[in-house]
């Protein structure tokens, strides 16, 4: 009777071993494919001739970055916290926009601040993106390895870039990079 129940114990262990193991290797599978997918996906979308950021607006944009007229902020487009107003560097896209007309701005609440018609906060509006000549919401960078390395060291949240094959330029900002590296990034990947 022990011997039959010894055996039924190594071979649920056996099993809960194999269930793990293939759990785990499913788990890497669903990653690996949606990383190489992602990575795919962008790769076709430059090859193909997708749009391509203005370059006169792409170097303004840049050089806003890097004038230091812009307090760098976290979390949102721009902010205001006592009487102090700060952007993120899509929110400094979308203030070259508003001082050519191109969106317009408006306050709700205390110092919640939106941008166009579809009052966004936190992502680049439709028509700030058409004007620019740029396809996302928030622009997305493939990551090299060096790149994840500095993400990795100066986030608090994200240790493990393994598995992300992309960061977008609003991720970038609030994981610390300064305005004058995103003005690099902008530069090299838009």
């Amino acid at each position: 009777m022990a011997t039959l129940m010894t055996r039924r114990i190594h071979i649920g262990r056996n099993i809960t071993g194999v269930v793990q193991a293939l759990a785990e290797s499913a788990v890497h599978a669903v990653r690996t494919l949606t990383s190489d997918a992602t990575t795919l996906a962008l790769s076709a979308r430059r090859v193909l001739g997708s749009p391509t950021m203005n370059s006169e607006l792409k170097n303004e944009w840049i050089t806003a970055l890097r004038s230091g007229n812009y307090t760098q902020a976290v979390g949102s487009l721009k902010t205001v916290e006592q009487g102090k107003v700060s952007h993120c560097c899509l929110g400094v896209l979308c203030e070259i926009a508003l001082a050519k007309n191109i969106i317009e701005s408006s306050v709700r609440g205390v110092d919640t601040h939106y941008y166009g018609d579809e009052f966004e906060f936190a992502v680049l509006p439709h028509v700030v993106r058409d004007w620019a000549g740029i396809d996302q919401v928030n622009p997305i960078i493939i990551l090299t390895p060096e790149l994840k390395e500095k993400i990795a060291e100066r986030s608090s949240t994200i240790r493990n870039m393994n598995d992300i094959p992309i960061f977008s330029l609003a991720e970038f900002n609030d994981a610390g990079f300064t305005f004058n590296e995103i003005a690099d990034l902008i530069d090299e990947h838009l």
